[in-house]
């Protein structure tokens, strides 16, 4: 049986009920506890935003849920957190997991019309840093946009940190002064 059926069927299910055009984030590790609709509300986001993630997610475990993750939802923007998991492996192959990324923003690309974002790797692991450093450059590389969410790292707050960072990736709008007044402290 797969690793991720009960997620999947249940993504699947409450896909039913979603907006299209929304924001989707998939990810694993500390995306995967963000309360990401909570926080989307809180801000008073007009986009519904939408956490797919799941811990212990890799990217080729991604790559086998995309149908549920992000297809069904038709969002007008999806957000890439992943690596986490491959940089906790002794086994770890970068080229390896460069490919298995690429071919999972090959196949979003090709078939939704929709911006993307790939997200750094949240890890203490040593390979994070060259992990990044590709992940960036595939982002560049692939017409997508890099998200740089080491800022959130060591803060006191870092799932409110984590969240402002996507936010102000993502927004729709400029943002305003109060927002940013806000988002300093």
């Amino acid at each position: 049986m797969e690793k991720f059926a009960t997620e999947k069927k249940l993504f699947h299910e409450i896909n039913a009920a979603a907006q299209p055009g929304g924001i989707v984030l998939v990810g694993s590790g500390t995306v995967a506890h963000l309360p990401l609709t909570e926080l989307a509300q809180d801000c008073m986001m007009e986009t519904p935003v939408y956490n797919r993630s799941i811990d212990g997610l890799t990217v080729e475990a991604a790559g086998k849920m995309l149908d549920e993750c992000v297809m069904e939802l038709k969002p007008a923007k999806v957000i890439f957190a992943l690596g986490a998991e491959e940089a906790q492996r002794e086994d770890f192959n970068l080229k390896e997991f460069m490919d298995q990324y690429e071919w999972l923003l090959y196949t979003v690309n090709s078939q939704m019309r929709c911006r993307i974002y790939v997200s750094s790797v949240l890890s203490d692991a040593p390979v994070a840093r060259e992990m990044n450093a590709a992940l960036k450059k595939l982002a560049q590389n692939t017409g997508c946009q890099f998200v740089d969410m080491a800022a959130g790292k060591g803060c006191d707050r870092p799932m409110l940190k984590a969240f402002d960072i996507l936010r102000s990736n993502v927004r729709e709008r400029p943002i305003t002064f109060m927002e940013a007044m806000n988002s300093a402290f």
